[in-house]
Parts: C-alpha cells; structure tokens; sequence
C-alpha cells in the first residue's frame, strides 16, 4: 500500500474562517494583480496544524492514533486568539501568506511533547520550531510578489483589527491528497480534549 500524507490539526469555527476570508478579500483588493501570483486557501481547507506528519506508512497509523487519543485527554479544551498576518520567506522571497494564532506556553509544550511522540513512526515529521499559524495563500511556483509590499499591507487596519478568540476543543488527524485541482483534505480520526 501507497504512503498517506498526514497532518494534525485543530479546525476553526464559522466566525474565525468568516474573519480570514476577510483578510483575503482586503489583501487581494491591495494586491491588485498580483493577487493571481498567490494559491489562495479556501474556506473550508483553513485550520491550525499542529504537525504535519509528512508521509507515513498506513501501518503506523493505529499506532498515531493511539498517541493522539492518549494526548488529548492529558489537555483541556485551550481558548486560542486569531493575531496579526506575517509571511514565510525562503531564501528571503516571501513563499507563504499567513494568520497568526496565540496559544499559551502549556498548548505550545503538549504539541512540541507530541511531536516528540509521534517521531518514531513518522520519519517525515517536520521538524522545524512549532509556529502556530493558519495558512492564508501560498506563492505559486515560479512567481513572486514584493516583500516589502506584503510587510506594508499587513499593518492595514483591515488585516489587523480583528483578533477574535476561539474555543478549542477538538483535534484532527487529516489526511491530505493532491488532485489535478490541488490538495483534498479528510478527516481520519477525530479527538476530543480533555476526554
């Protein structure tokens, strides 16, 4: 059997993705045409990663799903808050487009002990410093667009002034598959915290 391409994930309610899509909409309208040098998310693909697994043998998925109904009952539901855009670079060219999400230092520590966790079974697991975010737009392949300009729109009012907070009181395991028309995300396992 093929590989699945994994990823865990908290999902966000009506009222945060309402606040992103508005976001979007703001830095398109700023962006004027470069807005179509960028893979924007869709609404119903926004979330919080808490890891992303990479890909993994189908054979080790019971055992992460273990793990993960193990470490959602050692954490309560966590009240998290929507912060201010900001940008990915690579090679200093802006490459991911992105919401901040604050957590507090216990959240931070459970995903960074969980990751640790899941590492023997995932040799793919990112390892780079857990930088809670929520994906805005990706730059496509070939494109670029200013950084100084993105740096600029994302201290316009309309990207920063609204810093809801959420209830998080679920987690995902989310299977992630590329298509013609991009990637397609499923649920595998849902986690109650705290239960």
């Amino acid at each position: 059997m093929q590989p699945c391409r994994l990823f865990i994930a908290a999902h966000l309610p009506d009222n945060i993705t309402s606040i992103l899509e508005q976001r979007q909409h703001a830095l398109r309208q700023h962006l004027g045409d470069a807005q179509n040098d960028i893979c924007w998310t869709s609404a119903n693909q926004f979330h919080l990663t808490l890891a992303f697994l990479g890909k993994v043998e189908r054979t080790f998925v019971p055992a992460i799903v273990e793990i993960l109904e193990t470490a959602s009952k050692v954490l309560l539901p966590q009240t998290l808050q929507l912060g201010k855009c900001g940008l990915f670079c690579r090679r200093g060219i802006p490459c991911v487009l992105w919401s901040d999400v604050q957590t507090n230092q216990e959240f931070h520590h459970w995903c960074m002990e969980l990751r640790e966790k899941l590492r023997p079974h995932c040799p793919d697991l990112d390892g780079k410093e857990f930088r809670s975010h929520i994906t805005l737009g990706r730059v496509k392949s070939g494109r670029s667009v200013d950084r100084c300009t993105l740096k600029h729109l994302f201290e316009h009012e309309d990207l920063c002034s609204h810093q809801q907070y959420w209830n998080c009181a679920q987690i995902s395991l989310v299977q992630s598959e590329h298509c013609c028309k991009g990637a397609t995300h499923s649920m595998l396992h849902t986690f109650n915290l705290g239960k």
